[in-house]
């Protein structure tokens, strides 16, 4: 798209609670984790260093899906963390948050934990990104609902069932059960949307970036997505570019931000939700 990195000044951390000017708006930061004990009693594990790697890379990246309610045990949060490229390295590369407190944050003691895939890259496939799509429930193991890309075998997209998914935690392969880096994209509005870009490459560990950039940006398609022509998808940039580790929000050694997705609607602007390289979820509320 030929953006330009937008620089800034140095700030102090972002703590938990504090204000973040962002998008033209503030934000109050809730800062949680995302691993541990949850409500329901179910444990999500980190990622862990392996093989030839030794610095442990705990990104994640994210989707949310709303529920019925305006809040509580109906919104969820769809978190994946691809672990090392390494055989026997095991963690929980695929799992769903699902609940909050009454501002939308998903956090153990708010949120329950249903792991989908637990174990090495064979297992979950080191997922890199995931969108909801829907939660149609036909009930017949055929239903598009979650829509992944991973690293594993050729770089697949996969297609997921939700409620398989519940039914049936995998630990076993995955193969034949489921149908300048961009790395997180997320609908904001209408034909809005939000990306975030690393410098250098952001999935290994974080020595590789030299620094990020979230754009807010209108993507506008053509009348005819069967007839293909030059520059028919047009990008239009809506306001600066943002330093992403400029924000002080990551945790991790370069600052930078890994996971992205869009929640509810609060007072004229949506919660953000996003994830660094240090197992931490930042819930952004207007």
């Amino acid at each position: 798209m030929g953006f330009m990195l937008a620089s800034s000044a140095v700030h102090a951390q972002v703590n938990s609670g504090d204000k973040l000017r962002l998008l033209g708006r503030d934000y109050t930061v809730v800062i949680t984790p995302r691993t541990g004990t949850f409500k329901n009693g179910a444990t999500v594990n980190l990622q862990k260093p392996g093989g030839d790697v030794t610095v442990d890379t705990m990104k994640a990246n994210l989707a949310f899906a709303p529920g019925t309610q305006a809040y509580g045990s109906g919104d969820r949060l769809f978190v994946v963390a691809a672990t090392q490229g390494a055989t026997g390295v095991t963690s929980d590369g695929f799992y769903m948050l699902q609940g909050t407190d009454a501002r939308g944050v998903f956090a153990p003691e708010f949120s329950n934990a249903h792991v989908f895939f637990r174990g090495d890259l064979q297992v979950h496939g080191r997922i890199q990104s995931i969108a909801y799509i829907n939660d149609t429930d036909t009930g017949a193991m055929k239903d598009r609902n979650l829509a992944t890309f991973t690293f594993t075998d050729a770089n697949y997209y996969r297609w997921y069932d939700l409620s398989d998914l519940l039914a049936i935690p995998l630990t076993g392969r995955t193969d034949q059960d489921a149908l300048r880096n961009v790395h997180a994209f997320a609908r904001l509005r209408g034909d809005e949307y939000l990306i975030i870009a690393a410098t250098g490459d952001p999935n290994w560990d974080e020595a590789a970036i030299s620094g990020g950039t979230l754009y807010h940006v209108r993507i506008t398609l053509p009348a005819d997505l069967t007839k293909e022509a030059p520059d028919s998808i047009k990008v239009e940039l809506l306001s600066d570019p943002v330093d992403v580790p400029g924000l002080n929000l990551g945790r991790g050694e370069s600052k930078h931000i890994f996971g992205l997705a869009v929640g509810r609607e609060v007072n004229g602007a949506n919660v953000l939700y996003m994830a660094d390289y240090a197992g931490n979820l930042f819930t952004q509320i207007p």
